[in-house]
C-alpha cells in the first residue's frame, strides 16, 4: 500500500467509525493504517473523526451530488385508487 492510500484509509475509517486512526510506516517500510500503532512504527498522520458521527453524516448529505435523505412521512395514498391486497 502507498503512503497516500494509507492516509486515505485512515481518513475514511475515522469518519465512518468515529474513532482516531493513524497512517504509519512499519519498521520494515510498509505503509499501513492502524487504530493502535505499535511502538516500533513511525506515525505519518493522525486522523481524528468529526465531532460526532452525526456531523459526518450531515457533512455527506450536504455535499453536491449526495443522495437526498428519504422523507420520514409515509407516502400519500393514490387519489381514487383502491387497495390491491390479497383479496383483489
Amino acid at each position: 500500500m502507498t503512503e497516500e492510500r494509507a492516509r486515505h484509509y485512515a481518513k475514511v475509517l475515522a469518519r465512518g467509525m468515529g474513532i482516531t486512526f493513524y497512517a504509519v510506516r512499519s519498521r520494515t517500510g510498509r505503509f499501513l493504517t492502524a487504530q493502535i500503532p505499535s511502538d516500533d512504527c513511525e506515525i505519518l498522520a493522525e486522523v481524528t473523526p468529526p465531532n460526532s458521527v452525526q456531523d459526518a453524516r450531515q457533512f455527506r448529505q450536504n455535499k453536491p451530488g449526495a443522495p437526498l435523505k428519504a422523507s420520514s412521512r409515509p407516502a400519500a395514498p393514490a387519489q381514487g385508487g383502491r387497495h390491491l391486497g390479497r383479496d383483489a
